[in-house]
């Protein structure tokens, strides 16, 4: 998944990009947002042991 990342990232180097942004949602994220499901849980950052960085 990472390759996808730097990929990303190049691409919007190589077009003088001063910013990315770049959103993951969740097939169970999308079913919620849209009103087709009932209360999700989407754990927090803080206990999943994933990294996380600020801006």
């Amino acid at each position: 998944m990472v390759p996808v990342f730097r990929e990303l990232l190049q691409n919007s180097d190589d077009a003088l990009s001063s910013t990315v942004k770049i959103h993951f949602e969740t097939a169970a994220y999308i079913r919620w947002k849209e009103g087709k499901q009932g209360n999700i849980d989407i754990p927090s950052p803080l206990i999943t042991g994933l990294p996380m960085y600020d801006e």
